[in-house]
């Protein structure tokens, strides 16, 4: 799958996501600037997300502003998938936030059921996706360190 067939996609308003708290997006505090978005499925490779947890373990101890300009979207077809992530996230002490989302409308990637990256502007634009390698862990680190300096 090309990345750039990914680019420069409007999503559905960030209001319309849901936490895993019941809360909902709000625009205000998560899409007022650039956001670092990883998305993944219950239907993603279960050993290439956990994969992509340890990089952002990595990276957030050595750059904690990473922590705060990125979140996960997913979607859980039932809650124990759920409780398990928050159970792998809170084990690496990683704590950032989490929205529900079934399926971005438009999005090509979508339907691959690939873990991936992009940058989320404050207009809900896909911008600079970038498909997840777990063989390659070190072309993540260099996109997440890319996307930090992006969203600054």
């Amino acid at each position: 799958m090309n990345e750039r067939l990914n680019d420069n996609i409007r999503i559905s308003e960030p209001s319309s996501l849901m936490s895993i708290d019941g809360d909902s997006l709000m625009r205000k505090s998560y899409s007022s600037k650039r956001r670092i978005v990883f998305r993944y499925t219950i239907s993603s490779c279960r050993d290439c997300v956990i994969n992509e947890f340890d990089i952002i373990q990595q990276l957030i101890q050595e750059n904690p502003l990473l922590g705060k300009d990125l979140f996960i979207l997913t979607y859980y077809h039932n809650s124990s998938a759920m409780v398990g992530d928050i159970h792998e996230l809170r084990k690496r002490k990683i704590n950032i936030p989490i929205f529900i989302s079934q399926h971005l409308n438009g999005v090509p990637l979508e339907e691959e059921n690939l873990p991936y990256y992009f940058v989320l502007e404050d207009d809900s634009i896909i911008r600079n996706v970038f498909i997840c390698h777990h063989d390659k862990p070190h072309r993540t680190e260099a996109y997440l360190r890319s996307a930090i300096e992006f969203c600054k």
